[in-house]
């Protein structure tokens, strides 16, 4: 490509040096010869100069949204869809925080930061968000699901927050609360039980696949062993159930 976009002004250059070098002859020709070099020297320049340029432009509509797309952010620059909520995620991560601290995850990473924090960014709205955060509160602690909702609406009333804030409604505390219902492991007879509850229930549905999206990689573990290839085996079916159940609901 490039001998194209040059060979342009050399032929342009050739014939006009040979035409004023005919009349001068002797070192004349050697003058001109040297002067067309410099010429299209500064041609190339420019031109390469010009594509510089136009590649700074591409890179510049990249990052304003309007061009190529950006580079994926980090699962914890996630942006939430709905900022009017935003206050309830981050009540909800405080909480979830609080209620975790001391707690590992399977690779000996602070559950938080390890396995939560990923659960919740793979959300795709505030609620999912939300109930990522809390998803195994109410399984690894204490606390009943009503107690969690209490204790992260009293997080919600200290969160800073501006005039875009809204709260959540009556149906939206409702939705949150089943949610996290569902997702409490003990409160089911058995595991089959425990996974065919999630039909119906889209909210629910989302937060277990991201986590047991999270749960089957296997690469966060240093060194998985027979357990961990029988669970993975066990996660990859309940998965497939789970992705049908979403399914169907979005086929209604």
């Amino acid at each position: 490509m490039g001998n194209k976009t040059y060979g342009k002004p050399l032929a342009c250059i050739a014939p006009l040096l040979l035409v004023a070098a005919a009349p001068i002859g002797g070192y004349g020709i050697y003058v001109l010869c040297g002067i067309g070099i410099i010429v299209l020297a500064v041609l190339i320049y420019l031109l390469a100069k010009r594509r510089s340029l136009r590649k700074g432009d591409m890179k510049s509509e990249s990052k304003n949204g309007t061009g190529l797309q950006e580079s994926a952010p980090r699962p914890t620059e996630t942006v939430l869809r709905d900022r009017r909520k935003e206050p309830v995620v981050k009540a909800a991560a405080q909480l979830a925080r609080q209620l975790h601290k001391g707690q590992l995850d399977k690779a000996g990473r602070d559950y938080f930061e390890g396995h939560l924090t990923t659960v919740a960014n793979a959300g795709t709205n505030w609620m999912e968000m939300t109930v990522g955060y809390l998803h195994d509160a109410a399984e690894d602690t204490y606390y009943s699901v009503p107690q969690i909702i209490r204790m992260l609406k009293d997080t919600l009333s200290t969160t800073p927050a501006d005039n875009s804030y809204v709260p959540p409604t009556y149906e939206e505390w409702l939705d949150l609360t089943e949610a996290l219902e569902l997702l409490n492991a003990n409160t089911a007879p058995t595991r089959e039980a425990y996974i065919e509850r999630f039909r119906g229930h889209e909210l629910a549905l989302r937060v277990k696949l991201n986590d047991m999206q999270n749960n089957m990689d296997l690469s966060r573990l240093p060194s998985p062993g027979e357990r961990d290839i029988i669970r993975l085996e066990r996660y990859s079916k309940e998965y497939v159930q789970l992705r049908e159940m979403l399914e169907e609901l979005k086929n209604k």
